[in-house]
């Protein structure tokens, strides 16, 4: 029959229980009594802040913000680092948004460095070098001699990315097609280094593929300049554009130039047709060519005889 009192033991073990409960006890309410001490400070410092950023625009707010919180700083630190930005003292690199590359590339593209270097300052915008690195912009690559299919195809995937182009669903009437657009352009007569291909570009495509226009060595660059100096090929006096524009959808108006190839005005019909049944024949088998962007019905042609006689031979 078990004992109606305690024994010694067990009371030093309940007494010693209780006071270990008793002392986390007051651990706890000293904590708690540490953190309502500290709340009506830092809500006080959080009010600070929202009263700053209602006052003031800061420039590059989120990544701030979001560096700060990743870094698990105090509210009173993200205040002085709100005070820094306004003074001009400090401003957050890195981590740009896609949407701020987009505003930077306008920026640059319509209107030069000047006005993204004014935005960079005043809203904290990617400078140019930091668009450059890390942007995606897609770029035309002129072609080095005659056109090849490499080329077409690498001007293709670049301008007409799947991921950016949305296609209309093929029974609405913005899925019409694309209109060949083409014309010659006048351009510097200079010869330029291409460092994506480790070639010289801007000889003409008539003469072109009569040298080799790669850059090995000092004595590659020299036969270059010996077959200029002999007229063996010329430096581009103007350049063939072919571009693709959209029949019915206002989404894409622009004309997109696909192809870019330096002139000596020597090409006649029969070269001009070659290149051009080239790029037909890479559109209809290209991934984002004639499957995914439609066909092309149309061939207006402007202002060169040149192409007037060559799309009545075509036709």
């Amino acid at each position: 029959m078990p004992s109606q009192y305690l024994t010694h033991a067990q009371l030093l073990h309940v007494a010693r229980t209780g006071r270990q409960q008793n002392c986390r006890l007051l651990a706890r309410i000293q904590s708690l009594e540490q953190i309502l001490g500290i709340s009506p400070r830092r809500l006080k410092q959080y009010k600070c802040i929202i009263t700053l950023l209602s006052e003031n625009d800061v420039p590059g707010l989120c990544r701030l913000l979001a560096t700060n919180l990743c870094r698990g700083a105090s509210p009173r630190f993200v205040y002085q680092q709100l005070e820094k930005c306004l003074k001009k003292m400090y401003a957050p690199c890195g981590n740009f948004s896609h949407c701020e590359y987009d505003i930077a590339f306008i920026a640059k593209s319509l209107c030069g460095p000047r006005l993204l270097f004014a935005l960079q300052k005043a809203y904290g915008l990617p400078s140019r070098t930091t668009l450059w690195r890390n942007a995606h912009v897609p770029e035309l690559r002129p072609c080095i001699a005659s056109p090849t299919e490499k080329e077409i195809e690498y001007n293709l995937s670049a301008l007409f990315d799947q991921s950016i182009w949305k296609v209309p669903p093929l029974d609405s009437l913005k899925h019409a097609g694309k209109v060949f657009m083409m014309d010659g352009v006048a351009v510097e007569e200079v010869c330029r280094y291409c460092p994506a291909c480790d070639v010289v570009c801007g000889l003409c495509h008539e003469h072109g593929d009569s040298v080799d226009c790669g850059v090995a060595d000092y004595n590659a660059i020299k036969a270059i300049k010996t077959a200029l100096d002999v007229g063996k090929v010329h430096v581009g006096k103007d350049a063939t554009v072919l571009a693709l524009g959209s029949l019915s959808n206002p989404d894409d108006y622009i004309p997109i130039p696909v192809l870019l190839s330096s002139s000596c005005k020597a090409e006649d019909t029969d070269q001009l047709a070659y290149w051009l049944d080239l790029f037909l024949k890479v559109w209809r088998s290209h991934p984002n060519g004639e499957n995914y962007m439609g066909q092309l019905p149309y061939w207006p042609v402007m202002e060169n005889l040149l192409f007037v006689l060559l799309i009545s031979k075509l036709q």
